[in-house]
């Protein structure tokens, strides 16, 4: 059977019934939480320098009028 003569099927809309994802057991170990925390901690402390470096580009383009 080919692809042309082989009638198209329309998407049924009908939810399917899923069954609930089962989490993934985690070992709270040491270095899990270490590693998490560290993730985070660099991920907002590159969110500062982001920061930090716009503002120094708009103190350059705009500087203060006394």
């Amino acid at each position: 059977m080919t692809r042309q003569n082989k009638k198209y099927e329309k998407p049924s809309h009908k939810k399917k019934t899923t069954r609930p994802r089962e989490e993934p057991e985690v070992q709270w170990t040491f270095g899990y939480i270490v590693g998490r925390w560290l993730n985070h901690t660099f991920i907002v402390f590159h969110l500062f320098l982001l920061m930090m470096f716009i503002a120094e580009v708009f103190c350059a383009l705009f500087p203060k009028k006394k």
